[in-house]
């Protein structure tokens, strides 16, 4: 995945993207996603292996919604 994918808009929807891409995408940091998914303002998948991975669709969803408060 490019960065600019997500913020472009070319996404799909149930693609999941590392912490790293997202943080990137929304101009944050992978920390900050951490305290928002505990704020519940975003959604994480959890893998089996326990990594985080975040929804394309959410990220968007966010993106479009301006949810993100710095």
């Amino acid at each position: 995945m490019q960065t600019g994918d997500i913020q472009n808009r070319q996404v799909e929807p149930d693609k999941l993207v590392t912490p790293a891409e997202a943080a990137v995408a929304l101009g944050a940091t992978v920390r900050t996603l951490h305290r928002w998914e505990r704020a519940e303002r975003i959604a994480a998948v959890r893998l089996p292996s326990g990594v985080r991975g975040y929804r394309q669709s959410e990220i968007a969803r966010i993106l479009d919604r301006s949810e993100v408060v710095q």
